[in-house]
Parts: structure tokens; C-alpha cells; sequence
């Protein structure tokens, strides 16, 4: 019996270890700083995250802006959730407003950096995020070590890399493990060039290596990506390796682009490069707008997108293709595929675009399937 009890005792004891860790974080704080609760919240946020150390901590964010002098690291945490946009009252209360991490204009920083962590980011909008000079990745967050990242309602906004070398993910930066997305906005992100004669710049919103990538409900807006005397590739997103859906996204006025007709720069997908994802799948996407910008002779392939790899394979269902490849490009096809592996297309249109639909290179088979070619002008 003796022992049957203290074996209980052991059991209460670890289950109230187990018990998640919840801090509250307002722009100002309050009381005892101790994030025990709104009254006596931190306004540290990497205080709040040193603090949850445990699996399914939980850090609460009031809205209101959170201005970002140094990168918040989330680096080997596991399960904790960060849950933004609550009015500020209550266990953690009713939502309302927009919880914003800006960059500090006095600094240039990266908002997020992550290292084998398990995250998950509620309701919190990522904003300004800046790096410049030398080979940068990530302006707004960066994440590696086969790290397992959520974020749902969330926006990556006017985040940028402003490079003398390489550039990797205007808005995000994301190397092996598991990136999802839900019901989430990217817009206005970019990569421009701090020098001539840089590296190649990839993915103006997003750049993904060898990981899983699932991006649902999504908005690509207006991300960019400048090179100059070097290859501009991908506008909103640059995949390589790994696997990758996109569900019920909208991708629109996304481009690729470089100083003037006289640069040497080649430009490659207006919105998508993706190199060697397997499997690469599109369900019930539109593609509207998106363009290679600068007219010239120097290569130019995929107002829309490049797909490439001979380990690629693809399959494009219900989507919607127009009006790309406008812009000042006037000879440009909307999907280039230079693929080995079979590039299938269900239920798709493709109309009002310049030149042709698509161009296909490379040894893969590729298929059609009650599918629209319409309208082009080439």
C-alpha cells in the first residue's frame, strides 16, 4: 500500500510539471512584469519566450504594435503556441485588434529566428523586417534544424533583404522540416540589391530547401524580387527540394524584374521557381497578374512560373491562369517546364495572357485533362 502511494505521489508530481506555462504580453506591461497576467504582463517578448521552456507553453499577446530592436529567437522550444490579437482582459479573454511585431527603424533585424523548434503563431502580423548587405535570408523570419512551424491568420508585410551577395526569402526563410500556412497574407515583400555583381536573389516572399510545405487559404501579393547583372528568381516564392501544396491560394501581381534593358540580370518566374519538388501539387489556385518585368534579350522564363528538376513532379487541378506575363514583358509564356518528371493539369484555364500559356522543355511527360487554353496574344 505504502508503495502504491508513493507511486501516486510520483504521478501528481509529474502531472503538475506537465502543466503548460501561460504568459501575458502587452506593448507596455504592467505591475510585476512577471507575465503571470494581463495586470502584471511582460513587454519583453524574448523574456516571455525564455520563460516557456516547457512543451505546450503558451505566450498570449495583446494587439498593438511590439517594436523589434533585436530577433525574437524561438530556437529549441517545442509546442509553444503564440496566440495574438486579444483586447487584454481575461484568462486570456476576447480577441480584438492586430497584434503587429514591426522592426524598430533605428535597427536593421529580422523579426524571427528559429532553430529545431516546434511553433506554432496565431493572429500576429510580421512587419518591416530588414537585413542588408552581405549574403542575408529571412527579412522577416528565418527558421532551420528541421524545425516544425504553424502560422495561421497571420500577415508577412513590406519585410526585405537589401543584399552585396546572396538572398534568400524576402519574408521567410525555411530549411528542412515542416512549414504550414493557414488562412494567412504575404504582400509587399521583396529582395533588392545593396551592390552590383551580387549572387542570385530567390523568392521575394518565401524560400523554402528541402522541406514540407503546406500553404492553404493564402494571399501572395505584390512580392518582388530585383536583381542586377545577376538572375532574379521568383517573385513570391522559391521551392527547392522537399514537397509542397498550395490549396485555395490567390497569387497576384507578383513579379521579377531588374535595373534596365542594358543589365545582363536573366529573370526566372515571375511568381514560382520551383526546383526538383516531389510531390509539387496546386488545388483550386488563381494566378492573376503576375509578370516578368524589362523587356529585353537576356533570358527570361516563366511570367508565372519555372518548374525544373529531373526529380519534379507536378499536378495543377481547378486553377485559374490569367492576365499574366503583362506588365512591360511582352513575349513571355506563363509556365516554363524544364522538367524530367510528369507535369499533369485537371480542370485548369489558362486565358488573356501575352504570347503563349506554356512551354515545355526537358523529358517529362506532361498532361491535359478538361483544361482552357484561351485568348493569348503569341
Amino acid at each position: 500500500m505504502r508503495r502504491a502511494a508513493t507511486w501516486i505521489g510520483w504521478a501528481l508530481l509529474l502531472a503538475a510539471q506537465a502543466v503548460a506555462t501561460t504568459n501575458y504580453v502587452t506593448p507596455t506591461g504592467g505591475g510585476l512584469l512577471d507575465g503571470s497576467s494581463w495586470t502584471d504582463a511582460r513587454s519583453n517578448i524574448q523574456a516571455a519566450v525564455t520563460a516557456c521552456a516547457a512543451p505546450g507553453d503558451v505566450i498570449y499577446f495583446q494587439s498593438g504594435t511590439y517594436a523589434i530592436s533585436n530577433q525574437v529567437t524561438l530556437s529549441n522550444r517545442r509546442d509553444l503556441s503564440l496566440r495574438g490579437g486579444y483586447q487584454g482582459s481575461g484568462t486570456p479573454g476576447p480577441l480584438g485588434g492586430t497584434t503587429i511585431l514591426a522592426r524598430n527603424p533605428s535597427y536593421t533585424v529580422r523579426i524571427l529566428y528559429g532553430n529545431a523548434c516546434t511553433v506554432r503563431l496565431d493572429r500576429i502580423t510580421v512587419t518591416g523586417g530588414f537585413l542588408q548587405y552581405g549574403g542575408q535570408s529571412g527579412g522577416g523570419a528565418y527558421f532551420q534544424g528541421n524545425s516544425d512551424v504553424v502560422f495561421s491568420n497571420c500577415v508577412f508585410a513590406a519585410n526585405s533583404l537589401d543584399t552585396a551577395g546572396s538572398g534568400y526569402g524576402g519574408a521567410l526563410y525555411f530549411s528542412g522540416g515542416r512549414l504550414a500556412v493557414y488562412d494567412s497574407q504575404f504582400q509587399t515583400n521583396r529582395i533588392t540589391m545593396a551592390a552590383q555583381y551580387t549572387t542570385d536573389q530567390r523568392g521575394g516572399a518565401l524560400y523554402s530547401a528541402n522541406a514540407t510545405v503546406t500553404v492553404e487559404r493564402c494571399t501572395f501579393r505584390a512580392n518582388w524580387v530585383y536583381g542586377q547583372d545577376v538572375g532574379s528568381y521568383a517573385g513570391c516564392a522559391y521551392l527547392s527540394g522537399g514537397a509542397a501544396t498550395f490549396a485555395d491560394c490567390l497569387f497576384t501581381n507578383n513579379y521579377a524584374t531588374k535595373r534596365n534593358a542594358g543589365d545582363g540580370a536573366s529573370r526566372y518566374g515571375g511568381a514560382f521557381h520551383v526546383n526538383n519538388v516531389s510531390p509539387l501539387a496546386f488545388r483550386n489556385c488563381t494566378f492573376g497578374g503576375n509578370h516578368i518585368k524589362v523587356a529585353d534579350s537576356y533570358t527570361r522564363r516563366g511570367g508565372v512560373m519555372l518548374l525544373t528538376g529531373a526529380g519534379l513532379s507536378a499536378w495543377f487541378t481547378n486553377c485559374f491562369f490569367t492576365g499574366n506575363s503583362a506588365a512591360d514583358s511582352t513575349s513571355q509564356e506563363d509556365i516554363w517546364c524544364d522538367a524530367a518528371g510528369p507535369v499533369r493539369f485537371e480542370k485548369t484555364v489558362f486565358m488573356r495572357g501575352t504570347a503563349a500559356g506554356i512551354y515545355k522543355t526537358g523529358t517529362g511527360l506532361m498532361s491535359f485533362t478538361n483544361c482552357l487554353v484561351a485568348r493569348y496574344s503569341g
